[in-house]
């Protein structure tokens, strides 16, 4: 969240109303009053940092993004602007947290992976990679819908006017990319290809952010805390209550297990 919020400008009395609010968004599991007040919170705390900005300009990319014009030279209509910042600061904030979390549970329920990266024999960008394709911290999106029938083949047909959702995740378990065990966290696999950060043009924009950003916390919170555990680990964390998003709600641990 610092990251992403020294990159735009948001500044510190804004930042926590902001991450909460993002969090609220993504939680799957509100009535739909719930869900449209949380999108109304994120609008204003959003409109804030516009206002913020506006009236405190700084060399940031919130800033660039007010000057931005289009072809006629006019500035981002407001709606755009509070849809781009949505999608840059939700998105730069919750994955990376995402994958830095589903990164560390992997690690210390599977020590012997922890002790290859320690050896060397794998490395961090193995761990991340890994993560991303077996954990990856989008689940299913985007949602869109069918303007014809889609016949995808066996008999297999999406109606018109039906939903049509992207499973992401699923991207990298598929069996017949990955017919070696693909539930299993394995670094040292020489496939690992995903689909976390999207494809084509609509390739996530902050993917090297992501990775430089999982491997400066890996490498910092092991090295700090080399015999740091589960707190519990006979129960698995509960998930984060939403269809968009995947990772742990949280995340107990330990500096050192109990003697």
């Amino acid at each position: 969240m610092t990251v992403i919020c020294d990159l735009f400008g948001v500044p510190e009395q804004l930042r926590g109303a902001l991450g909460r609010a993002i969090d609220t968004m993504m939680d799957s599991s509100l009535s739909q009053a719930d869900s449209l007040a949380a999108q109304a919170e994120l609008g204003l705390r959003l409109s804030e940092l516009l206002a913020h900005k506006r009236a405190v300009p700084a060399p940031d990319l919130t800033g660039d993004l007010l000057l931005s014009g289009g072809p006629d030279g006019r500035p981002m209509p407001e709606p755009e602007l509070l849809g781009t910042l949505f999608a840059m600061v939700g998105a730069g904030y919750e994955t990376a947290v995402n994958l830095i979390t589903s990164a560390v549970l992997e690690l210390l329920t599977h020590p012997g992976e922890l002790a290859k990266v320690r050896a060397g024999e794998t490395g961090w960008a193995d761990v991340i990679e890994e993560t991303l394709r077996v954990e990856g911290p989008v689940m299913y999106l985007p949602l869109r819908y069918a303007l014809a029938d889609i016949d995808l083949g066996g008999g297999v047909v999406i109606p018109a006017g039906d939903p049509v959702v992207l499973g992401f995740a699923a991207a990298g378990r598929d069996p017949e990319r990955h017919p070696d065990r693909p539930e299993v966290f394995d670094p040292a696999r020489p496939d690992k290809a995903h689909l976390a950060f999207g494809h084509g043009p609509h390739f996530c924009l902050g993917a090297h952010l992501a990775r430089l950003e999982a491997g400066i916390a890996l490498r910092t919170l092991f090295e700090r805390l080399p015999d740091l555990a589960l707190a519990d680990p006979d129960r698995p964390p509960a998930r984060i209550p939403s269809v968009i998003v995947n990772g742990p709600a949280a995340l107990e641990v330990v500096p050192r297990p109990a003697a």
